[in-house]
């Protein structure tokens, strides 16, 4: 049977420090931490990967950050290592800051796995997928965040997937600003590379802003089957079954506390992925944040839905008419912006 571990509220904003020993998960293990505002960090103080998933076993994160992760040398995972037969699942959780000598700085996958509403970032790899690295089983990405991961020798600094068998789906998802350190300025897929052997499905997500060492757009590298509407701000390395990609600057934002539980990339006045999104065959109703899609006539593309100012004024009251979706407007000590509202 497996286990759920209960969080005192006393964890709420602390780290666990690891100590040097990774945490080898080899029964199902649920650790939640969604009823602590400011989460629950767990680091491997750059001493140790920070979580082995292995056997049949699988591993349910919730609302905390994996950080500071290290595989060194030869070795994989920097984060966290899924070995075949198994399984990992992570809701709200932010994959930052780990490091492998060889594949996956912040995950290398090996089995079935589901990533909802969560942000990867500044991950690094020595040769292949610096956020990601997966093989073999099912992988799903939904209203996610991949960003600022770098790789050494290899492609896919965002995301690499590999190998018979290993299908890739994302869904309204954001892989931006990633960069591949390598010596050719012709290389592609610093964003995601996804080989002959595996399959990538795109549905509303954005790939963009992705570089080579040499500073040369690379953002994807696929046989890529589309569904809804996609944006690829270079799409030289695509072969494309489905809907046409849209191209362009997707115009983001710095990544950044935009609301919800994890950092993102928002969408500005005059992206292409604004209202552009298409109609898929399971809709989300709400974006990374838990905000409500769609705010405008379409779904935005990619992982955040810009707020509606107009809906924004009429939850105070202000019967203003404005409809503008993207800009920032001051209004007495209320700012109201394409991130929602707060006080300031």
């Amino acid at each position: 049977a497996g286990d759920s571990l209960g969080l005192d509220s006393g964890l709420d904003g602390q780290t666990i420090m690891l100590g040097g020993s990774e945490i080898v998960v080899d029964k199902d293990l649920t650790i939640d931490a969604s009823a602590l505002p400011n989460g629950l960090t767990i680091s491997g103080e750059n001493l140790s990967r920070v979580f082995r998933v292995s056997g049949s076993a699988a591993l349910t994160l919730a609302a905390g950050p994996i950080s500071d992760g290290s595989a060194p040398g030869a070795k994989s995972g920097g984060g966290i290592m899924v070995e075949p037969g198994s399984q990992l699942d992570l809701d709200e959780v932010t994959v930052k800051d780990n490091v492998a000598g060889d594949r996956g700085g912040g995950i290398h996958n090996a089995g079935v796995m589901n990533i909802y509403r969560s942000t990867i970032h500044g991950n690094d790899a020595g040769s292949t997928g610096g956020g990601i690295w997966t093989t073999v089983d099912n992988v799903l990405i939904q209203n996610s965040t991949i960003t600022a991961n770098t790789t050494g020798t290899g492609t896919g600094a965002g995301i690499h997937s590999t190998g018979t068998g290993s299908a890739l789906v994302l869904r309204h998802v954001t892989v931006a600003g990633n960069t591949s350190n390598m010596v050719s300025g012709t290389d592609l897929g610093a964003g995601v590379t996804s080989d002959a052997l595996a399959t990538l499905t795109r549905e509303n997500t954005l790939i963009g802003d992705n570089l080579t060492k040499l500073g040369t757009p690379s953002d994807l590298l696929s046989d890529v089957t589309t569904i809804g509407a996609n944006l690829v701000e270079n799409n030289s390395g695509v072969v494309l079954t489905g809907p046409a990609l849209l191209t362009g600057d997707p115009l983001l934002s710095e990544l950044g506390d935009h609301g919800g539980k994890t950092d993102t990339l928002l969408l500005l006045e005059g992206s292409p992925a604004l209202d552009t999104g298409g109609v898929l065959t399971v809709p989300l109703g709400i974006d990374q944040r838990s905000e409500t899609r769609p705010q405008g006539s379409n779904p935005d593309i990619g992982a955040v839905e810009v707020i509606d100012l107009g809906a924004a004024f009429s939850a105070f009251g202000f019967a203003t008419g404005f409809s503008s979706r993207g800009d920032v407007i001051m209004y007495g000590q209320t700012a109201i912006n394409h991130n929602g509202v707060s006080a300031v």
